[in-house]
């Protein structure tokens, strides 16, 4: 042993026999041999003996300030020793550092208000805790290996260095660790095997560094770690095996690092993790980890926290059964991702967020059979994708939301979306859906750039609502073979043809189709595209609708069909005036052949009563012009004025035949009209649209 350390120790023994007690002992010799010593002492045999060391003396020894300039800088130094009764350094002022290695206190430890430039209680055993409230310590505070059956109480405490509790296991009936508004200069260590039954509480604190919970296991009842309005300069890391059977909430905290929680476990059956109003600097990772996947048994807040980087859960399960995700108004400055295995049991819910990034949820599982997901008034200023194996048990409801690059749903099994007065400024793709029977796909007063689908996707008739659905174009494809997260392979487009969208159409709700926007929007977007004919047979469609719609006779909504027809193709009124002429001549050619069609001329009619030739310069009977004259108006060829049916020729007991002839010739004139104005009309590009 050095002169200079032989001297302090000889000083400090003969100040503790005069200012303490003059029967000391071995034990408290030793401890003022070792703290006068400035060599490094070897670590304690773990089990070694462990005699009692009085309280008093130990408090005498610290606080005294004419034996503090006679303790080595190493501090006061205990290894291997037994404390008996409570050591009370309450509004002590402790100029050397306090050193405790492998020893049991048996009463508690009091530090109110105390001040120190460092402690550390090493691999020892605290039976009834630390009283440590406005604690200051001008160094670390190390509670390295104790295991403790009381309260650590260090509310308010100012440390300048770390606070670690390394391998340390710590049991109490409420509280295990108390820091609540403490100002640690350094990093919280709660790490490698630590254990705690009761709540961490945090709440208030600045932490300048880190809070580091590598393998912490933690239980408690209610909260396992109590860190709202909190204060971390660096990260919080719950990884590398953590677990907790209690709460973790970090409610207005702020965080300058990341929220780590790859591998961990919640045990929790209500909220296991709760960041409300939490602000962090980084992001938030609920990874796998070493083979183990994040898992939480109760619900993850997430509500109106702003986190600055991504929020991402590959791999996650989260099982609680009511709200597995709660991220009401969160915002993020990266993306969010669920994807690679994410499976929820409960509903994600993201109302109001605002994702700077991406959604990406390619490969998600969610099993909630209410609703699955619900993002009602989200932003998301990059892409959305439900694909490359996205299921959802329930309904995926995105109401009122905005996003700013593409929706994209392909090679997904989905109950139903529900993307009502959602805006998607780039295009929506609806693609290989596993399930098109089972699917009910809402865009009403949706509105996208190009709505790409195909038609294996298209849900059974009655599932697909599109009342006030708005697209710049639309798309169809080949069902695609492949896919890839965030990137879908597109397939050949086909050509548009209004029969393929008219199909699409009918498979809204019969109420539904009676709503002229879809079909209006559909037509205007054939006739944008030059496909006048086709925009014209959307609107017969349409028409055909309306009549099946109304509760008329049978004969009344084939007419309103028929004139929906004619007003698709206004030409195809030539069949009907070709079918009107080819029945007047054969009911004309018959009367004429039977001499039931007279001349009109009194001359003419004696001569043809006769048999005699008629008169120079009257027209024979020609039945097919005479037919062709009353069927077509402004046509003159001299047959109608000059020939009629003729009375006389039939009975008069049975004038039916007459009356034939005369009718036909009424409806050849009237039906004449009628298809000439609608010939007149086509021919001059004039009809109606």
């Amino acid at each position: 042993m050095p002169l200079l350390d032989q001297i302090r120790a000889a000083k400090l023994t003969e100040l503790a026999h005069t200012r303490f007690d003059s029967n000391l002992t071995e034990a408290e010799l030793r401890v003022l041999l070792v703290s006068a010593s400035s060599d490094e002492l070897p670590d304690p045999d773990e089990n070694a003996r462990r005699p009692e060391i009085r309280s008093d003396f130990l408090r005498w020894l610290a606080s005294d300030p004419e034996a503090a300039p006679h303790i080595d800088p190493n501090g006061l130094r205990v290894f291997s020793a037994t404390i008996p009764g409570e050591i009370d350094l309450a509004r002590c002022r402790i100029s050397r550092t306090l050193e405790f290695r492998r020893c049991t206190f048996q009463g508690e430890i009091n530090l109110q208000l105390a001040e120190t430039r460092g402690i550390g209680i090493l691999e020892s055993s605290i039976e009834k805790g630390i009283r440590a409230d406005g604690l200051i310590v001008h160094g670390p505070l190390f509670l390295g290996e104790i295991q403790s059956e009381g309260e650590i109480r260090l509310p308010g405490a100012v440390i300048a260095g770390d606070l670690a509790c390394t391998r340390a296991s710590l049991k109490a009936q409420r509280d295990a660790l108390s820091a609540d508004r403490a100002r640690i200069g350094g990093s919280v260590f709660l790490n490698d095997g630590f254990e705690s039954e009761g709540a961490i509480r945090l709440g208030g604190a600045e932490i300048a560094g880190d809070l580091v919970c590598y393998g912490a296991k933690l239980k408690a009842g209610g909260i396992a770690l109590f860190a709202d309005s909190a204060k971390v300069g660096g990260s919080v890391f719950l990884k590398q095996g953590f677990e907790s059977e209690g709460e973790i909430r970090l409610s207005g905290a702020e965080i300058n690092g990341n929220l780590e929680c790859d591998g961990a476990k919640f045990k929790a059956n209500r909220d296991a993790l709760s960041t409300d109003s939490v602000k962090i600097g980084g992001g938030i990772f609920m990874r796998p980890e070493s083979g183990r996947p994040f898992e939480s048994r109760g619900t993850i807040r997430l509500l109106n926290a702003e986190i600055k980087g991504n929020i991402e859960c590959d791999g996650a399960r989260f099982k609680a059964k009511d709200v597995a995700l709660f991220a009401d108004g969160v915002k993020t400055g990266g993306n969010l991702f669920l994807r690679a295995g994410f499976e929820s049991v409960g509903v994600a819910r993201l109302l109001n967020a605002v994702i700077a990034g991406d959604l990406d949820c390619a490969g998600a599982k969610l099993k909630a059979r209410g609703n699955s997901l619900v993002g009602d008034g989200i932003k998301i200023a990059g892409a959305a994708f439900l694909c490359d194996g996205f299921e959802a048990e329930g309904p995926v409801r995105i109401l009122d939301a905005i996003v700013g690059g593409d929706l994209t749903i392909i090679y997904a099994k989905v109950a139903a979306v529900n993307c009502q007065n959602t805006v998607v400024n780039g295009d929506l793709f609806w693609q290989a859906i596993e399930n098109p029977a089972d699917v009910t796909l809402d865009l009403s007063r949706a509105k996208v750039k190009n709505f790409c689908d195909d038609r294996e996707s298209w849900p059974a008739k009655g599932k697909l609502l599109l009342a006030g659905f708005v697209y710049g174009e639309v798309t169809l494809y080949r069902r695609p073979k492949h896919a890839r997260a965030g990137k879908p392979r597109l397939t050949e487009d086909l050509d548009l043809r209004a029969e393929d969208r008219v199909e699409w159409l009918m498979r809204q709700p019969v109420p539904n189709l009676t709503k002229a926007q879809p079909w209006m929007l559909l037509s205007k977007h054939l006739e944008g595209k030059g496909d006048h004919r086709g925009a014209k047979h959307v609107v017969f469609e349409y028409s055909r609708q309306l009549a099946y719609a109304k509760r008329e006779w049978w004969r009344l909504r084939r007419l309103a069909i028929a004139f929906a027809w004619l007003e698709e193709a206004p030409l195809r009124i030539g069949y009907s005036i070709a079918f009107t002429v080819l029945t007047g001549w054969l009911i004309f050619g018959i009367a004429g052949c039977n001499r039931l069609l007279a001349p009109t001329d009194p001359a003419a009619d004696k001569a043809f009563r006769a048999n005699a030739d008629l008169p120079a310069g009257y027209p024979e009977l020609n039945t097919l012009a005479y037919t062709f004259e009353n069927a077509v108006p402004l046509v003159k060829l001299g047959q109608d004025e000059k020939w009629a049916p003729d009375r006389t020729w039939f009975p008069k007991e049975s004038p039916a035949g007459y009356w034939l002839l005369v009718c036909t010739r009424w409806a050849l004139i009237l039906s004449g009209w009628f298809q000439g104005a609608v010939l007149g009309a086509a021919l001059l590009g004039r009809f109606k649209e």
